[in-house]
């Protein structure tokens, strides 16, 4: 490696870690970043997930003296913090790592995901341009759920493009399904972009005649729109259980 290339891979590695440290200037500060009252919520559900053990479909809160049933999106995020944390006093400060480290995981499958579309060089500046955004600066120390379920979406993203491009490997669709699942049954939404992706791509190999070479090109992508169908079927589970239990008030609007 050229010493020109050493000083960037420096540089590059100082921006990273002056975007973290950004982000951890009010590490446990309950009350830093907006939409408090979804912030308190992801506290409370983990709370008392500490204290009374974890019901994913029934997360329940008890702020304003008035503990109660909530209805959210799937508490995933929540038990994991509750499992690590241990503790409701190192409630706040775990679910802020474990954002970062979502965001962490973000700038990877950014990256990777540049890469396998364009080339290294502009994988670089996307991460950086990721890591800087004022969008990431804001929410990635944030209490939210939503930083999990955009780094749910940029895995699924990411080892859709790498089975397409990488010999239809059967361990990245099994990776591509997980994640996809996972990002449906937070927040559906967040699915939107891959499924816009998938049409692009089946828009792109049919040429000619359009039943011939779309059934063509179903029966050469099965295995993929089998996963989709998979993830597709975990969506409308999820959506459909929102009737019975108390999760994916959010998603069920998607």
């Amino acid at each position: 490696m050229t010493r020109q290339k050493k000083v960037e891979w420096i540089f590059l590695v100082a921006l990273l870690i002056l975007s973290f440290a950004v982000k951890i200037i009010e590490l446990k500060n309950p009350f830093f970043g907006d939409h408090q009252l979804r912030q308190f919520q992801t506290v409370n559900v983990t709370n008392h997930y500490i204290q009374n053990g974890i019901d994913l479909l029934k997360p329940q809160l008890g702020y304003f003296g008035w503990p109660g049933i909530a209805r959210l999106e799937l508490p995933i995020f929540q038990a994991a913090a509750s499992i690590l944390s241990g503790s409701i006093e190192n409630s706040v400060v775990t679910l802020r790592i474990l954002n970062l480290g979502f965001a962490l995981l973000s700038l990877i499958a950014v990256f990777k995901i540049a890469e396998l579309w364009f080339d290294r060089q502009i994988a670089i500046y996307s991460m950086i341009f990721f890591a800087f955004a004022p969008v990431s600066l804001k929410y990635h120390p944030s209490l939210l759920v939503d930083v999990s379920n955009v780094t749910y979406a940029l895995l699924a993203n990411w080892f859709l493009l790498k089975y397409w491009q990488g010999g239809n490997n059967k361990g990245t669709l099994t990776l591509f399904i997980l994640f996809g699942s996972l990002c449906v049954a937070m927040k559906a939404l967040y699915f939107f972009p891959i499924a816009i992706m998938l049409i692009h791509h089946c828009a792109k190999q049919i040429n000619g005649p359009l039943i011939k070479n779309l059934l063509s090109y179903l029966k050469q992508n099965f295995e993929i729109y089998l996963a989709v169908s998979a993830i597709a079927c975990v969506m409308i589970t999820c959506l459909a259980m929102a009737d019975t239990t108390n999760i994916l008030a959010h998603a069920k609007g998607f």
